[in-house]
């Protein structure tokens, strides 16, 4: 019974240290618990300060996407702009080659006209020295005529006459003449005169062939007169082409919309300068387009920027998640070990109330035997009274822990 009885005090020994370890594990273990809670409401409270940035970020960027779309929108004003002075640039580069078509036509029509007009002048200097030549050619056949007619005559004379012609004779050689200008007719009239009948057949034969030179003459009369009509409409052709030149001319110069006075090449001045104005504004559109070009850039630059520092704070964001759900799957690691610690705290209170009720119980029997056998005087009693005792304290003690570490989870 004695060393029963030691047993049960070593093992209450043991059981209290142990308990005496137990409640310094729960207490160190509720000071972690009281930290990790703290830990974890700065986590929260710097998550909540994380989506306030993130919100404030949000509205930044989507203010500069505002004003991008804003500077977006004038480019694409200034772009039409710039597209509409480029129409009209182009509008006056070709009125300006049209100006310029119609003065080279003009200048076509007038070149046109000069060489119609030399032509003209060469085809009547042509008809002149044609005209000139049957002229010539007619007066030497007149005057072959002439000599011929005042021969025969002065043959005619029998007897040696033929010296001096009668007077007769010049009368009937100009009617000869006359006769073959009039065509032939009475080309033998008064041709015997006062010459007598001697010479009149060497005359006839003379007359024949003098018929036959004043017909090969009025042919080349005819030639003449066909040439001067050719001349006529040679000329005709070169008036009819200076009219056309002159109307080719005031057509171009109606074409070219220039008033009495004014040439085409003041119309292309007019346009070059209307051009010149053009060129002038398309620059200052080039240039209005470069300085929003340019404040897109900078606000782009300015945008990228805020875009990487957003990312950047997105990245530590995603870190402290990492770190905040590492801490999480620590802390439930621990609650779990923590749960575990106080199950085994309720098994050993559980085994110390049963080791404290199997002492009581000894100690009862201890004392009602000794008191039975009456040989354990005072001594006696007092040692089972002491172990009841100690059993009373133990068990105490285990529901003040119990109570300390509280109900099972």
């Amino acid at each position: 019974m004695a060393s029963r009885i030691d047993d049960l005090t070593r093992s209450q020994q043991t059981l209290e240290q142990e308990k005496q370890g137990w409640a310094a594990d729960g207490e160190k273990w509720a000071v972690e618990k009281s930290s990790w809670e703290e830990e974890r409401a700065n986590w929260a409270a710097e998550k909540q300060s994380w989506a306030a940035e993130r919100e404030m970020w949000a509205a930044v960027k989507a203010a500069r996407e505002r004003e991008n779309g804003e500077s977006d929108e004038g480019r694409r004003e200034l772009e039409q702009r710039l597209g509409a002075l480029s129409a009209q640039l182009a509008a006056a580069e070709a009125a300006k080659a049209e100006a310029e078509a119609a003065k080279a036509a003009a200048e076509a029509a007038r070149a046109e006209a000069e060489v119609a007009k030399a032509a003209a002048e060469a085809a009547r200097a042509e008809a002149e020295a044609a005209r000139a030549e049957a002229e010539k050619t007619l007066e030497g056949k007149k005057g072959e005529s002439d000599q011929a007619t005042s021969g025969g005559q002065g043959s005619s004379v029998p007897g040696g006459a033929a010296e001096e012609p009668h007077p007769g004779a010049g009368r009937s050689g100009a009617g000869a003449l006359h006769a073959a200008g009039e065509g032939g007719a009475g080309a033998g009239e008064g041709g015997g005169g006062e010459g007598g009948e001697a010479g009149a057949g060497g005359s006839e034969e003379r007359l024949e062939a003098l018929e036959v030179e004043l017909e090969a003459a009025t042919q080349q009369l005819k030639k003449a007169a066909e040439e001067q009509q050719l001349r006529s409409e040679l000329e005709a052709s070169a008036s009819a082409a200076a009219a056309s030149a002159a109307l080719a001319a005031s057509a171009a110069s109606d074409a070219s919309g220039v008033e009495a006075g004014e040439g085409v090449g003041s119309r292309v001045d007019q346009l070059e300068a209307r051009v010149e104005a053009l060129l002038g504004e398309v620059a200052s559109a080039e240039r209005a387009k470069a300085e929003v070009e340019g404040k897109l850039a900078s606000a782009g630059r300015e945008n990228a920027r805020l875009e990487d520092l957003a990312s950047t704070k997105e990245a530590e964001a995603k870190s402290m998640f990492l770190q905040l759900s590492q801490l999480k799957a620590d802390n439930a690691s621990l609650s779990s070990d923590l749960a575990g610690a106080t199950d085994k705290v309720h098994e050993l209170v559980a085994k110390n109330r049963r080791m404290d009720k199997d002492v009581v119980t000894a100690a009862a029997e201890a004392a009602l035997r000794e008191q039975e056998q009456g040989g354990g005087g005072a001594g006696g009693g007092w040692s089972s009274l002491a172990l009841v005792t100690v059993g009373v304290g133990a068990a105490v003690g285990g529901v003040a822990v119990m109570k300390f570490m509280g109900p099972r989870a």
